[in-house]
C-alpha cells in the first residue's frame, strides 16, 4: 500500500484501493464534479476506502480502531476522515506492514510438506485481473463494484485494483501480445482449414467470425478464432469473400488457406467460388489449395436438414410440448402449480423439462427426451388448471417418444462430429454411412410414424451425401484403422449394383492418388532441407545424411521388403494401403495424430497430405462454440464496445480458454 496520498478513484485511473491517502477519498462517487464543500442536497455514500483500515466500534459513540495500532478515534459522520487518513500516515505499524509486502512469505506448497517462498508481485496480479475479465467476458466495471474491490482488499491490500479504462487498455495489450504470438505459430503452419459464420447483436448488427484450424509440427491439432469483425448487409457472397481476404490478409496467411467448412447457404457457395479463386491466384506453391474438395460441406448442417425434414412430419405434437414447457416456467405460481402434479404422479426428479430454440432441432430432441417423464405431470396439470391447453394427446405422447429414439443417432452423430479438441474429418464417411443404414431400416419399421417421416429424410439426406462422399472417403483411408478396404467393405455392403459399387470405389481411388500426387511433385520441386547435423567438416571425411535423403532410403528399403517399386511415386501411399490395418482393442482410446507422428518417417510424403486432410474441421459449429452454447447474439456489454475492443475481447477470450476448454454439450435438464 503507498504511503504517499493519492487523489480519488474516480480521478485517478491507476489509484490503490487499499490507501488512496486523500481527505478527498472520503465517497466513492463517480461524480468527479462532487467536492467536500457541496451542499448536502443529496444523501452521500459513506463508505470511504480509509474503513478497509478501521473498525467501527459503538453506535453512540461511533469510535474508528486502527486495525494495525488498535487505536480509537472518532467515527461520528461529522468528523470526516481526514484525521483518519493522518493517521495511516503516522501509524508506524501500518507502514511496517506496508514495507513488509515487498518480503518474501514462507507457504506450505499444496500436497506436499516443504516450505517454498512466495513473495507477492503486483505486476503478476495486474496481468491476472487483465486475463480474468477477458476469459470470463467480465465487465470492465467490475473493478468498481464496491465488493469486488473490498474482496480483493481482503486478499491483499497493498494491490493497486486499478480503474476500468486502464483495465481495458490492459486488455487490448494482452490481446496483441497473444496475437504476436499466434501469428508467428500460423506462419509456420503449412496450411489452413477456416470456419466461418455469421453473428448478430441485440441491435441488430452483423458480425463475421473466423476460425482458423491447423496441425502444427508437433502434430497437435490447434483451433484459434483469428475474426470477429462488423459485417453490414446485406451479407452476400462478394462480401463475405472480401471480409476473409481482409482477415488473411491481415494474419498474411492469404496463401496457406487450404480449405472452407461451411454450411449451405447460397451467399456461402458464391463467397467460397470468389474466395477460392483469390486464394489459388496466391499460393506460391505447387500445391492447388484444397483442389476440388476446397468447398468442405459442414456435415453438422447436413444433418440439420436431414432431421428437420422428420421433425415436421411431428410438427404439431413437437409445438405443443414447447408450448407446454414455456407455460410451467413463465410464472412462479405455474411452476409450483406443476411440481404439485409432479408429486401427484409420484414423479420426484429434481429437474424440469428444458426450453428449446426452434431453430436448433438438438435443442428440440433435448426438449423431447427431458420433457417424456413428466407425460403424466402434464396430464395431471390439465385437470388441475383450466388456463392449460397444450397437453400432448396419447397418439402425439407415442409420437414424440418414437421420435425421441428414433432421432438418438442424429443427435450422437452432430455432437461426435462437432468436436474442436480431435480430428473430425476422418469421422465424417462412418457417420453418414451409419445414418443412411438408420434411415434404410426406418423404412421397414413397424412403426407408422417412422416409415411416414423417413422417406423425406432419406430424399434429404442423398441429395447432400452424393457432393461429399469423395471427400469423406478419402479422409477415412488416413485412419490407419480403416485405410481404403473399410471404404470398400461399406460401399459394396448395400450397393443394388455391383458394378455401381466398383466404378465409386475406383473414383475414389484416383481422386486419392491425383491428391497424393500433388504432394509427392511439390516435394521434389522443393528446396532440400538442411540436414540435422552440419554436412562435411573440412577435416572430416564422414558426410552425414540430408533428413530428405535418409527418409528415402529408408522409404526404399521398405518398398523392397513388401515387394513394391522402390521407384515408383506412389509407392508410400502403395505401402500404407498395402499394410494391415492397425488394429485397436474397443477400450484402447486411440491417437489418430499420434499414429501419424510416429510413423511420419515412414512416410514422409504421404504424411504431408494427412496433416493437411485430418485438420479440417468436419462442422463450422467451431467458431460457435468460442461464444455460446445456446445462440449467437452477443450480449448488452459487448454490443457497447467499438469495434476494435470487441474484436480483442472475443479473440482474447477464445485463446486464453483454449487450452482449458473441454468441448462442451448441451444439457437436456434444468435444475428445480
Amino acid at each position: 500500500m503507498p504511503s504517499q496520498p493519492q487523489q480519488d478513484l474516480s480521478q485517478t485511473p491507476d489509484t490503490s484501493i487499499a490507501v488512496p491517502l486523500s481527505g478527498n477519498a472520503d465517497t466513492t462517487s463517480t461524480d468527479t464534479n462532487q467536492t467536500s464543500n457541496t451542499p448536502a442536497t443529496k444523501k452521500r455514500k459513506t463508505t470511504s476506502e480509509v474503513w478497509l483500515h478501521f473498525d467501527k466500534d459503538g453506535k453512540e459513540d461511533l469510535k474508528a480502531v486502527c486495525k494495525y495500532c488498535k487505536s480509537p478515534l472518532s467515527g461520528k459522520s461529522g468528523s470526516g476522515t481526514q484525521h483518519l487518513w493522518r493517521h495511516l500516515e503516522r501509524c508506524k505499524t501500518y507502514q511496517s506492514s506496508n514495507r513488509s509486502s515487498k518480503q518474501s512469505l514462507l507457504v506450505v506448497s499444496k500436497g506436499s510438506k516443504e516450505m517454498t517462498s512466495w513473495q507477492f508481485s503486483e505486476q503478476k496480479s495486474r496481468a491476472l485481473l487483465s486475463k480474468m475479465v477477458a476469459a470470463h467476458g467480465y465487465p470492465f466495471r467490475l473493478v468498481e463494484h464496491k465488493y469486488f474491490k473490498l474482496f480483493v482488499a481482503s486478499l491483499h491490500p497493498h494491490f493497486k485494483l486499478r480503474s476500468r479504462f486502464t483495465v481495458k487498455e490492459d486488455c487490448m495489450a494482452l490481446f496483441q501480445s497473444m496475437k504476436t504470438d499466434l501469428l508467428k505459430e500460423i506462419i509456420q503452419a503449412n496450411w489452413l482449414a477456416l470456419t466461418t459464420d455469421l453473428w448478430s447483436s441485440r441491435d441488430s448488427n452483423g458480425y463475421m467470425v473466423i476460425t482458423a484450424h491447423f496441425i502444427d509440427a508437433s502434430w497437435n491439432l490447434i483451433k484459434h478464432v483469428i475474426s470477429f469483425k462488423e459485417l453490414p448487409s446485406p451479407h452476400t457472397g462478394s462480401a463475405i469473400a472480401d471480409r476473409l481476404v481482409q482477415s488473411l490478409v491481415e494474419w498474411k496467411s492469404i496463401s496457406k488457406c487450404a480449405f472452407m467448412t461451411v454450411d449451405n447457404a447460397s451467399s456461402n457457395n458464391s463467397a467460397i467460388t470468389r474466395f477460392k479463386m483469390i486464394v489459388s491466384d496466391q499460393t506460391q506453391t505447387g500445391l492447388e489449395a484444397g483442389g476440388m474438395f476446397f468447398h468442405v460441406r459442414c456435415a453438422a448442417h447436413i444433418i440439420n436438414l436431414i432431421v428437420k425434414d422428420g421433425l415436421s412430419v411431428i410438427l404439431e405434437a413437437v409445438q405443443k410440448l414447447r408450448r407446454s414447457v414455456k407455460y410451467i416456467k413463465i410464472s412462479q405460481a405455474r411452476c409450483q402449480l406443476f411440481k404439485a402434479s409432479m408429486k401427484r404422479a409420484n414423479i420426484s426428479l429434481n429437474f424440469l423439462p428444458s426450453k428449446d430454440v426452434a431453430t436448433r432441432w438438438n435443442s428440440t430432441y433435448l426438449m423431447i427426451q427431458s420433457g417424456l417423464p413428466f407425460k403424466i405431470a402434464f396430464e395431471n396439470l390439465a385437470s388441475m388448471d383450466t388456463n392449460y391447453h397444450d397437453c400432448p394427446s396419447p397418439e402425439e405422447w407415442l409420437q414424440l417418444s418414437t421420435m425421441k429414439d428414433f432421432l438418438g443417432i442424429f443427435y450422437k452423430s452432430t455432437v461426435d462430429l462437432s468436436a474442436s479438441k480431435y480430428p473430425t474429418s476422418h469421422l465424417i464417411f462412418k457417420t453418414m454411412k451409419n445414418i443412411e443404414r438408420h434411415l434404410l431400416l426406418g423404412q421397414t419399421s413397424s412403426s407408422k410414424h417412422i416409415a411416414s417421416i423417413v422417406e423425406p429424410m432419406l430424399s434429404k439426406f442423398y441429395k447432400y451425401w452424393s457432393d461429399m462422399k469423395v471427400f469423406a472417403a478419402i479422409a477415412l483411408v488416413f485412419d490407419p484403422r480403416s485405410k481404403l478396404s473399410y471404404v470398400e467393405f461399406k460401399l459394396r455392403e448395400r450397393a443394388e449394383d455391383q458394378e455401381v459399387a466398383t466404378c465409386e470405389i475406383e473414383n475414389i481411388r484416383k481422386a486419392l492418388y491425383s491428391w497424393y500426387m500433388e504432394y509427392v511433385k511439390a516435394a521434389e520441386d522443393a528446396t532440400i532441407k538442411p540436414s540435422v547435423v552440419s554436412k562435411k567438416a573440412t577435416n572430416n571425411e564422414i558426410v552425414c545424411l540430408d533428413e530428405d535423403e535418409d527418409s528415402i532410403l529408408f522409404k526404399e528399403h521398405l518398398a523392397k521388403t513388401k515387394g513394391l517399386g522402390s521407384s515408383a511415386p506412389t509407392v508410400e501411399l502403395d505401402l500404407y494401403l498395402k499394410e494391415h490395418n492397425t488394429k485397436v482393442p474397443p477400450t484402447v482410446h486411440f491417437e489418430i495424430l499420434e499414429w501419424w507422428k510416429v510413423n511420419s518417417l515412414q512416410f514422409p510424403t504421404l504424411s504431408q497430405l494427412a496433416q493437411t486432410i485430418l485438420m479440417i474441421p468436419a462442422t463450422s459449429v467451431a467458431s460457435e462454440s468460442a461464444f455460446s452454447a445456446s445462440d449467437r447474439v452477443l450480449n448488452d456489454f459487448r454490443t457497447s464496445l467499438n469495434p476494435d475492443t470487441l474484436e480483442a475481447l472475443i479473440c482474447t477470450q477464445d485463446w486464453l480458454n483454449d487450452s482449458d476448454q473441454v468441448d462442451e454439450v448441451d444439457q437436456p435438464e434444468e435444475s428445480i
